[in-house]
Order: structure tokens, then C-alpha cells, then sequence
């Protein structure tokens, strides 16, 4: 199947159609113009508090070793992060164990949306796109983006792995997507929106992608969590005042927290609130194969959890102090033009 999205390519910059990409760039018809970096269309905005450059030099180096499988390439991103030795291993085992994990989000994300995944499937801040992956056999096709072009070029490797092709990638930011209004069925978004420097552009630039009666999905940390902050594992990160938490994490772990910004079930209300979709915001279950990875300890606290959301009353506290969400933010339907009277 050809990738479907490619007729609804638009410059991000004026918003006018963009052609297919060649294999060195796109055009839009005013004239910008949209590099094809490490085979991945390039069609990045502004990139505040990021490197592209090195990015690009990355995303490069990693292509010119594409045929390795998934789990070395992915030793060699993480080794040249520089990050403490236990929070790399972290890191790589959290990927490693992402397929598992996104089967079991698909299902959650079938439970949240009724069922129907649509056809025409974009997922945001994909990562190595082990989201898109399991949404695959589901749909017709999958486009991933991401801000990153070295996570897209491991990403590339995780969906050659699969064996399926139904699927295509793209390197944009989530406030500047280059597609046109009304384009997709379902948009998925795990643990992006904190690290977005304007989240709500995000949300309003997700909305405009989609169909009527389509869902934006999301999944995010709680700030206010009782458990370890998921990107540093340190406690009580959330419970500060912001501009106190990066201080904290550094003298605690040893490094930067300065670009990630976790939100309240409140916060996250408000955020998302438009008057043309309706709103859903869940406590979910942790997948198994996340579970798998925390202490004994940790499991049994993990499974009073899980017996505490299937509570009604129970899982509408527990919105305040659930260690992440799952969000559906759904566009409503064209309605219904009003009855005319008939001419006599």
C-alpha cells in the first residue's frame, strides 16, 4: 500500500501543499523548502532548548549502520548520552521492553475508544516507535513523527523488524504538524506532552488533524504522583514549586531536569478542554511488562493499585495521586444541518 498521507503533506511554515519529498527534499508551492535527512523528510520549526545539529549528526551516524538489529543500535543512541551508567540501563531495558508494553496500551487504548482505531493512524513523539509498531496490524497505516531524527532512524529499525510496511516516518514538532486539516483517525501520544514546550499548542494542533468523532489519545505522568518521578526516579519531585525541581533532581541524581514539565489531573482538565471535543482522563492499569521490571515490594503496591481503579468511587480519588494517565480527547461530529421547511 502507498502511504496514504502523502497527498496531505502541507509546509508547516505557511501551510501551503507540500510535494512528495525526492530523496534530497520537499517544496512547498511557495517556495520553502524541506530537507530529506538519513532518508526522513525533515519538516522541523522551531526547536527551542535543542541541538539539531548534533541531531542531525546522530541521526547520520546511526544510518550508516541501519542494518543492525534493534537492541544494538539502541546501545549505541543511549551510549553516547553521557547519562549515569544505572539510568542508561534504565533506559535501554524501558525500550527493549516497549513492544510488550505497547500491545497492551493498543488494548487500552481500544477499551478508551470504543473499540475502532480508524484507519489512517499518526502517532506524536514516537521514540523508537514501539507504539506504532503494535498499532500496525490494527490499521491501514501508521505515520510516525518525532522531534528527534537519531530516534526516528532506531525507530526505522524497530518497524523493519516487524516485518510490515504499512507505515512511514517524518521529523516534525508536535505544535507544527505538515499535514492538512481532518487527516487521520486516531492520533497517540505516550509520555510526549510533558516535554513539550507549549503543550497546549500541541493539543490545539492535534484537534485540527482530526476526523469528526476522532480521538487524540495521551498518556503522561501525574505530577502529583506518590511514586518516583518516572524520568529521574527521584520522590517528591512533583510536590515542589517548578522552578525548585531541577535544583533538586541535580543535587539528588546528577542531572538535567530543565525541559520536562509533569501535570495535575486539574492541570491536564484544563489543558485539554475545547469546546468543539469532549474530554476523558483515566488512572489505567501499568502493563505487565512494566511491572515485571520493579521490586517485589513494588509489585504488591502496584496491585492494590490495580484493585483500587476497579472501585468507582476509589479510582476518581486516586485521579489525584495515580502515577500517570490516560487521556481521550475526542472532536466531536459535524452536526446535523437544521430540517428546512418544504416549499409548497
Amino acid at each position: 500500500m502507498t502511504d496514504p498521507t502523502r497527498t496531505s503533506l502541507r509546509c508547516p511554515r505557511c501551510a501551503a501543499p507540500l510535494s512528495a519529498p525526492s530523496d534530497a527534499e520537499a517544496t512547498c508551492s511557495r517556495g520553502h523548502t524541506w530537507p530529506v535527512v538519513a532518508g526522513i523528510l525533515d519538516c522541523r520549526t522551531e526547536l527551542t532548548g535543542f541541538d539539531a545539529e548534533a541531531d542531525r549528526r546522530h541521526a547520520e551516524e546511526l544510518a550508516t549502520r541501519s542494518e543492525e538489529p534493534f537492541p544494538e543500535l539502541l546501545q549505541s543512541y543511549w551510549a553516547r548520552t553521557g547519562l549515569p551508567p544505572k539510568l542508561t540501563e534504565r533506559y535501554v531495558r524501558g525500550d527493549l521492553i516497549g513492544g510488550e508494553r505497547a500491545r497492551q496500551v493498543v488494548h487500552q487504548i481500544r477499551e478508551m475508544t470504543g473499540g475502532d482505531l480508524g484507519s489512517i493512524v499518526l502517532e506524536v513523539g514516537a521514540g523508537t516507535a514501539a507504539l506504532g509498531a503494535a498499532l500496525s496490524p490494527h490499521v491501514s497505516w501508521v505515520v510516525v513523527t518525532d522531534v528527534s531524527l537519531a530516534w526516528l532512524v532506531l525507530a526505522r529499525r524497530r518497524l523493519q523488524e516487524t516485518g510490515r510496511t504499512n507505515w512511514s516516518l517524518l521529523a516534525a514538532t508536535a505544535d507544527a504538524l505538515p499535514f492538512r486539516d481532518d487527516a487521520f483517525d486516531l492520533i497517540v501520544a505516550a509520555d510526549v506532552i510533558e516535554h513539550v514546550p507549549d503543550p497546549e499548542a500541541m493539543i490545539d494542533e492535534g484537534v485540527r488533524l482530526l476526523r469528526p468523532e476522532a480521538t487524540l489519545w495521551l498518556s503522561t505522568p501525574n505530577r502529583f504522583s506518590l511514586t518516583p518521578e518516572p524520568h529521574v526516579r527521584v520522590w517528591g519531585v512533583g510536590l515542589l514549586p517548578r522552578r525548585l525541581a531541577p535544583t533538586y533532581v541535580r543535587l539528588v541524581r546528577g542531572v538535567p531536569y530543565e525541559d520536562i514539565r509533569t501535570l495535575s489531573y486539574l492541570g491536564l482538565r484544563r489543558l485539554t478542554k475545547r469546546p468543539e471535543t469532549t474530554t476523558s482522563i483515566q488512572a489505567p492499569r501499568i502493563p505487565d511488562a512494566v511491572v515485571s521490571t520493579y521490586s517485589r515490594w513494588a509489585r504488591l503496591l502496584i496491585r492494590l493499585y490495580h484493585l483500587a481503579i476497579r472501585a468507582p468511587v476509589l479510582n476518581r480519588v486516586l485521579l489525584v495521586v495515580s502515577p500517570l494517565f490516560h487521556v481521550t480527547v475526542t472532536r466531536r461530529g459535524v452536526p446535523e444541518p437544521p430540517d428546512l421547511p418544504t416549499a409548497r
